[in-house]
């Protein structure tokens, strides 16, 4: 109603002929038709294609974008993607969707529709969609009526033997999501029956597997010439992907997320000219990207690079070659470059021309043990060599071999508002963070096994600056796996003539087993939850020392190994 203005238009909404509907289903979505016809023919149709998931689902905003670009829904449009933007915002401003979770950078990145929308979906395609719990052998049952069926999920049980045959008899079908329980779900028992019957989804343009036991991508994938988006999710026995996935030339969105054993891509990616979206997170035995992905010049999307071995670096695509790609948008996601000790040409590997980048991950994991480590020296001139642009959002360092993990960029990312350092098993100490990133409202610590004191050098306060503040927008400090720290020192003098931490609210201390005491200012800061679990000095000294528990008392919640700690003001009280 809110796009209603004007008196005759409130009129015409309470004179409408859905009031009147005399079936009692269709009675019940009387207010949904008011607000479904109200949408344009595109709106209608993305809405609708939402009931094919199952009920209680999460949808990512952007992959169901490419879902309903898959489809056509969004054709007729130079970026689709912008399209599919305002049609989702649409719906949402008309509370199609709920249940959003929101990204580092604030924006929706999932939602969830309610069971009453979920059945009016469902209501309106009745005949086009079906959500399929397969339990039971499917071929002994009575076979539903499929002749217009076009978009189809099937949910398999665990241990559940086959496919039922009714898929493939669906001759119209456009989309076809396999939802797996476990891994033995799908295996390649049941990809000798894809081989057989793929002629038969011929106007296939979605196909998602998710869970699945199969070990290869089947050859015949290639005669889907209409397939625009294919997902292969958490599929972990993939090894490689056939030669075939190349020839479809039609593909738009390719996402290979979680094949931790998937070894290698194609040569022949370079032939897939209407790709714009490829997902490769979670594909950790990979080697590298083939050189032709460079020739992608549609490519949107691109959420991971592979650093390849320097052996082999002429073979696989560099960080470098990605320039050539200047149709990256990095908006919508966290761009991760994995194996980044392998890094050989650091003078093309700087990143600071990507001014949309607004999440970036560092993985320097990926040296084999048998290879030789890297000296101190060399890992430091890796990390000063990937430098982000100013704007960057988010920043992630995991497995940094080197002592010093603060380069010269860092003092530069004022807009940083998310920091994780994580297994970072040679770093002795935290720099002066507090005073390098003002706009940092979450750090993230875990796994620094060298590092023994956090001290006022982490606040980055001294005595000449008597009107700083440290970390003056921080608002969740967490603290994982820290072996060897033992002392959190900062003087209470300090905390009186200076600003610490103005906005914290949560902090989170796990597996800190050697940590003596908490730092005197914690008590003047805004603190609303406090969990420690598995630091066994620290909880003994909270329990036990009037002192240390005055740090917290100001405290409205605290948990202590999973427990609201009440017990432990109450024995303070009585002291």
């Amino acid at each position: 109603m809110r796009s209603k203005v004007t008196e005759q238009e409130w009129k015409d909404v309470l004179s409408s002929r859905f009031w009147e509907l005399k079936d009692e289903q269709t009675k019940t979505f009387a207010p949904f038709f008011l607000s479904y016809y109200d949408l344009s023919p595109r709106e209608r149709r993305c809405f609708s294609y939402c009931s094919v998931f199952p009920k209680d689902f999460e949808f990512w905003r952007v992959h169901l974008i490419e879902m309903w670009m898959s489809q056509g829904y969004l054709s007729g449009s130079q970026n689709p993607e912008e399209e599919g933007e305002k049609c989702f915002q649409i719906l949402t401003m008309r509370s199609f969707f709920q249940d959003f979770g929101v990204g580092f950078d604030g924006r929706i990145v999932s939602y969830k529709m309610h069971d009453i929308l979920h059945d009016f979906a469902q209501f309106l395609t009745r005949n086009e969609c079906s959500t399929m719990r397969v339990q039971v052998d499917m071929q002994k049952r009575e076979r539903p009526s499929v002749e217009k069926i076009r978009h189809s999920w099937l949910s398999l049980a665990p241990n559940f033997p086959k496919i039922p045959t009714l898929v493939f008899d669906q001759g119209n079908l456009r989309s076809l999501f396999i939802d797996c329980a476990s891994d033995t779900s799908l295996g390649d028992e049941n990809m000798v029956f894809f081989h057989q019957n793929f002629r038969y989804l011929k106007h296939l343009r979605t196909l998602r597997f998710r869970s699945s036991k199969i070990t290869k991508v089947p050859e015949q994938i290639g005669q889907l010439m209409h397939l625009r988006y294919l997902i292969m999710y958490e599929s972990m026995y993939v090894q490689e992907l056939v030669d075939e996935v190349c020839d479809l030339c039609n593909l738009q969105t390719l996402m290979i997320q979680g094949c931790s054993r998937l070894q290698r891509l194609p040569e022949g990616m370079g032939k897939l000219v209407n790709l714009r979206h490829l997902y490769m997170r979670g594909c950790y035995a990979l080697v590298g990207f083939p050189k032709g992905i460079g020739r992608l010049t549609q490519l949107r999307t691109l959420d991971t690079m592979v650093i390849p071995k320097k052996n082999e670096a002429a073979y696989f695509l560099s960080v470098g070659d990605l320039k050539k790609l200047n149709r990256l948008r990095f908006q919508r996601y966290d761009f991760e470059i994995s194996k980044c000790c392998n890094l050989i040409n650091r003078s093309e590997s700087e990143l600071m021309y990507w001014e949309c980048l607004v999440g970036l991950v560092l993985d320097f994991g990926g040296i084999d043990e048998k290879e030789e480590i890297r000296d101190e020296e060399d890992e430091f001139g890796i990390l000063e060599a990937l430098q982000p642009h100013p704007n960057l959002r988010y920043l992630r360092i995991t497995k940094y071999k080197g002592t010093n993990l603060y380069p010269k960029w860092m003092m530069g990312l004022d807009r940083l508002t998310g920091l994780q350092i994580i297994d970072c098993k040679q770093c002795e100490s935290l720099h002066p963070l507090g005073r390098l990133l003002p706009s940092l409202e979450e750090l993230e610590i875990d796994g620094l096994d060298k590092v023994e004191k956090i001290g006022d050098e982490f606040l980055g306060l001294g005595v000449e600056q008597a009107e700083a503040v440290s970390f003056p927008k921080l608002k969740v400090l967490l603290f994982y796996n820290m072996r060897d720290w033992e002392d959190w020192e900062g003087t209470a003098g300090t905390s009186l003539q200076l600003g610490v931490m103005p906005c914290l609210k949560l902090l989170r201390i796990e597996n800190c087993g050697n940590l003596k005491s908490l730092p005197p200012y914690l008590k003047l800061t805004p603190l609303h939850t406090l969990c420690i679990n598995a630091c066994r000095m620290i909880s003994q000294s909270l329990q036990n020392s009037e002192e240390e528990f005055t740090k917290i008392s100001h405290i409205p919640r605290i948990i202590i190994d999973g427990e609201e700690s009440i017990k432990i003001r109450v024995e303070h009280q009585r002291q």
